[in-house]
């Protein structure tokens, strides 16, 4: 008969509660994929449930349970070459709606499906054929070893193809959007920062042991506070980001597009005085959705050829210059006596900005200082 007060304590507790809401949220995310449709949605409950699975033997032990080392004996937990790509394609999934799995795809899901078959191959055993082969196999070849280090390998590869991938999508979002702050996915910056030491942390553990320094049960439990951490972040920050109708970032055709070929000066002028008398006339950019294919459309051009014409014409990209326009036109709004009634945000959102937040951080990185500090150095109400 089991002890509550004995078994379910700080360390039980702090990995239930991440292993709950893994559950939760994971179970939140398969519905509303299935019902929206969204792949994404779908990775991420797969994404949580995995760590979830991480997290069980952990939390079955802590409890008191033998259940793992016993009935489950050889049961594949281990979810390392699995979580990686899962993450990788997250990222995909998020950044283009239109994103389908193809064929090769399947390829990722390999050293995965080596793991499983080896580990359901034994387990399904019974009991004492699983012990004899751990003990006469499975440990004297170090095993273990190899599959800890490959999933180690794993993990660093497709975390830094992330960070990458995530780097070379803000700068495609700075040259198409002038309204980053629904799409940017800074929490996914920070969670892929925070799963990169996660397994730094792992290595490390994995290095001692390999030395025969092996941390005891209870100091593991800090790798799975990590993971429950990570659970928190990732579920709830991808649970709130919203959700775009339409993003297409494709960034292994941007590497297959031929040279863009450079307009000569007279042209380059030419085109950049359209995309002034649209900007300074026309006033496009009030528009607070406005992009890089609606202007390009109004001009008449292809997107190549615009990016091209604000890179080397104004010096700016796409974003920089929309917003530039915008902080001149709320500036200039500020001055007049018929918007004194008006808040900074009414004008701000008069002047094409779509938020608060982009407002803020935009005025700033542009001026030095916040808007409300613009309003007072310049003896204006704020």
């Amino acid at each position: 008969m089991l002890n509550f007060d004995a078994q379910f304590n700080l360390y039980s507790i702090v990995l239930l509660f991440g292993t709950f809401q893994g559950l939760l949220y994971g179970l939140v995310f398969a519905i509303r994929g299935t019902v929206q449709k969204r792949l994404s949605d779908a990775l991420m409950s797969a994404l949580l449930l995995l760590l979830c699975l991480a997290i069980v033997p952990f939390l079955l032990g802590f409890i008191g349970s033998s259940l793992v080392y016993n009935e489950l004996l050889f049961f594949p937990f281990g979810i390392g070459l699995l979580i990686g790509p899962v993450i990788y394609f997250y990222l995909k999934t998020q950044t283009n709606t239109e994103f389908r799995f193809k064929a090769q795809d399947a390829l990722h899901l390999v050293p995965y499906g080596i793991y499983l078959s080896y580990h359901f191959a034994i387990f399904f055993r019974d009991q004492g054929f699983v012990q004899q082969w751990i003990s006469s196999v499975h440990l004297p070849y170090h095993i273990p070893s190899v599959i800890a280090l490959g999933v180690l390998i794993s993990n660093y590869i497709y975390l830094f193809r992330s960070v990458k991938y995530y780097y070379e999508y803000q700068s495609w979002l700075d040259s198409e959007l002038s309204d980053t702050e629904d799409v940017n996915l800074s929490w996914y910056r920070t969670y892929l920062y925070l799963a990169i030491g996660g397994v730094t942390i792992s290595w490390g553990i994995k290095t001692l042991d390999w030395w025969g320094i092996q941390l005891t049960y209870t100091q593991s439990w800090w790798e799975y506070v990590g993971l429950s951490a990570i659970i928190f972040v990732a579920s709830i920050s991808a649970f709130n980001q919203p959700q775009v109708i339409y993003l297409e970032f494709k960034p292994e055709e941007k590497d297959q597009a031929p040279e863009k070929p450079l307009l000569d000066s007279p042209e380059l002028e030419r085109w950049r005085q359209k995309a002034l008398r649209l900007l300074e006339e026309e006033k496009i950019y009030l528009n607070p959705k406005l992009t890089l294919s609606e202007m390009a459309e109004q001009m008449g051009v292809n997107n190549n050829l615009l990016s091209q014409v604000i890179n080397k014409g104004f010096g700016k990209n796409f974003n920089q210059l929309i917003n530039d326009y915008r902080i001149e036109a709320f500036k200039a709004a500020t001055q007049k006596p018929a918007n004194g009634h008006l808040s900074i945000l009414a004008i701000a959102m008069d002047c094409g900005f779509n938020s608060k937040a982009t407002f803020n951080r935009v005025f700033k990185k542009a001026a030095g200082i916040s808007p409300k500090e613009y309003l007072n150095n310049s003896g204006l109400p704020s």
